[in-house]
């Protein structure tokens, strides 16, 4: 019997997170608590699930902090373990679900922005231990923007989850398309964050280099407002005039709302680690929180004026999108406003 193409990748992604000479993984009946197991057993419905692996991911998530403080290497390690076998177990039961309205449950959503967040925190906690310790922390990240990868699909459907229609590639310039597909080639793991947040190779670049929270900040809320400048340009048919080549001009407006998206969602989940694990000042994470606001008020008034063109295109998957813009604008405006007022009871 021949295997889905996405079951097909996904073992492969599994099987180059987990190189042959790592740990075997940790089966659940040695992670969950009995009546946790009990429970997940005895369910039937993906989402229920999904929910229990998710909280147990939570709390090891929690504890990490407080164990790299302590310099326990043998726990931390467990608790990784333990995070890839939770991880490993509900990308298993994802590649199995066929259920329309499971596969895009609410549940589904809070586990990839818990998986999002953890994996950026991962990144910044690895700095904090020996060099030859920190392997285990990017297993573990890759394995999480795996599973990533597989919600995704499942919330956004194969558009987004492309770099593009096969169509609309071959009818890029061979120079783009060759170039493209060198980077998709040499990125290593990079290939599963590109392909689902449609940044460039430079922003991706500019991301991992920028490990303080205000920096970082900074690089999202350009990949933010250079999609919608990229999108002025064209709808107002301003020919690009700068030497440089233009690193948005095969985007669509579709990938490049996505993108837009992403890089909100990236601020929120960036500010949320921080805050959360301590190793931002209350100072610094103020200034995040004040710039995220005044920039989301600016790009509310943008996406306003974007709109009737958006309507203009008759595209459902384009509007569908762009309502993702909105909605996620208007969260990020409403949660840096709330974390502000929450700093306040500290000063």
């Amino acid at each position: 019997m021949t295997l889905p193409l996405v079951v097909l990748s996904a073992l492969i992604l599994m099987l180059q997170a987990q190189p042959a000479s790592q740990e075997a993984q940790i089966p659940l009946d040695q992670i969950l608590s009995a009546r946790d197991l009990a429970k997940y057993k005895s369910e039937e419905r993906y989402h229920s699930k999904v929910e229990i692996l998710r909280k147990a991911i939570e709390r090891r998530a929690d504890h990490l902090p407080d164990q790299i403080e302590a310099r326990d290497l043998p726990v931390i390690s467990r608790n990784l373990a333990e995070i890839r076998g939770l991880t490993s177990s509900a990308l298993e039961i994802s590649l199995n679900v066929t259920d329309k309205d499971e596969r895009r449950h609410k549940e589904v959503k809070k586990l990839e922005i818990e998986l999002r967040k953890l994996s950026i925190n991962l990144g910044d906690l690895s700095l904090a231990v020996p060099l030859e310790d920190r392997t285990q922390f990017e297993t573990t990240r890759q394995l999480l923007e795996d599973l990533r990868n597989q919600l995704l699909r499942q919330l956004f459907g194969k558009a987004i989850g492309q770099a593009a229609p096969a169509t609309g590639m071959e009818a890029l310039p061979e120079a783009y398309r060759a170039s493209r597909a060198g980077y998709l080639s040499t990125a290593g793991h990079a290939q599963g964050l590109w392909d689902v947040d449609k940044f460039t190779e430079d922003e991706f670049r500019r991301i991992q280099e920028a490990q303080k929270l205000a920096r970082r900040v900074e690089v999202f809320l350009d990949i933010a407002e250079q999609r919608l400048n990229e999108i002025d340009r064209r709808r107002n048919g301003v020919e690009w005039d700068k030497e440089e080549p233009n690193p948005l001009e095969f985007y669509m407006y579709q990938e490049m709302l996505h993108a837009y998206v992403r890089a909100l969602e990236g601020i929120m989940a960036n500010i949320d680690s921080k805050a959360r694990n301590g190793s931002e000042s209350t100072k610094d994470v103020r200034k995040a929180l004040e710039k995220l606001e005044t920039k989301s008020t600016e790009f509310q008034s943008r996406l306003e004026e974007i709109h009737p063109f958006i309507r203009e295109q008759h595209d459902r998957a384009l509007s569908n999108v762009f309502d993702k813009a909105v909605e996620t604008t208007t969260v990020a405006g409403k949660g840096a406003r709330y974390g502000l007022e929450k700093l306040k009871d500290k000063d």
